[in-house]
């Protein structure tokens, strides 16, 4: 018999499926969207939902000079223009009250304008709708519990507004050249933004939230077309995951790309 070669128990016996190699996401059956930004804006998820970029550039748009994994990463910056537009495509399924898991890697380049959201949902179908965000995740110069200016030390992620909007500001500090992971997480009505596998704040949000599923939610930029208000960094291997929270304590951050399978 030959090394490591298995015989079959039978000759009526079926050939074992061969065990994936590498790393394998148990909910990945889940997963709703996963963009690795390497080289293009394809989803590696099982729906294959593309991203969408319109008049990308050097300035806003996939580069392979900086990346947390892989060959690229989203590179965004504050002299992009206004009438570029990444985002993720609406979709009724990102609208409820599920469970889900938002999360990816994110670098800053320096200084931050006023409102440089990394993802806000938009309020009409491009750039400009003067509906308020129902979702937004930002590092600027407002960001904080109070909405004052703290100079772009902080994170804070906005679920829904009005009366109902709940705010989740980070208590470390993103904006230092370093790369970040960054989840949130709603497991009931429990939202948690977790910076670094770490549990930074948590609250308590009991209506449906809008992840994008109206107009879609924009990437690396605020949904108006005022150019200073762009994220200024990068962004890398997104993923979105529903009817799971998929932390719901410290855990230890990836050490490679989201797993395909």
């Amino acid at each position: 018999m030959l090394v490591g070669l298995r015989p079959f128990a039978s000759s009526s016996s079926e050939p074992t499926v061969p065990t994936p190699i590498g790393p394998v996401d148990p909910y990945y059956s889940s997963v709703y969207g996963l963009w690795h930004l390497d080289t293009d804006y394809n989803d590696s998820g099982p729906a294959g939902r593309a991203i969408q970029a319109t008049n990308t550039s050097a300035n806003y748009g996939i580069q392979s000079t900086t990346t947390k994994f892989g060959a690229g990463a989203l590179r965004s910056t504050l002299n992009n223009a206004g009438g570029t537009l990444v985002k993720i495509p609406p979709n009724a399924a990102l609208n409820g009250t599920g469970d889900f898991t938002f999360e990816f890697w994110m670098r800053t380049a320096g200084s931050q304008g006023q409102y440089s959201n990394m993802f806000e949902t938009l309020g009409a179908a491009t750039l400009g709708g003067t509906a308020p965000p129902a979702t937004a995740l930002g590092v600027a110069n407002w960001t904080n519990a109070a909405g004052t200016g703290t100079g772009g030390t902080t994170l804070t992620m906005y679920l829904g507004s009005g009366a109902t909007q709940l705010r989740l500001t980070s208590v470390s500090n993103p904006n230092n050249g370093a790369w970040h992971h960054i989840a949130l997480t709603r497991s009931g009505n429990t939202c948690t933004l977790w910076f670094n596998g770490v549990a930074e704040r948590t609250g308590t949000y009991t209506v449906a939230l809008d992840l994008g599923g109206t107009y879609g939610m924009s990437v690396g930029r605020y949904t108006n077309t005022d150019a200073t208000n762009i994220f200024n960094g990068w962004l890398d291997d997104i993923r979105i995951t529903l009817g799971v929270a998929r932390y719901t304590a410290n855990f230890s951050i990836p050490t490679a790309e989201h797993p395909n399978n």
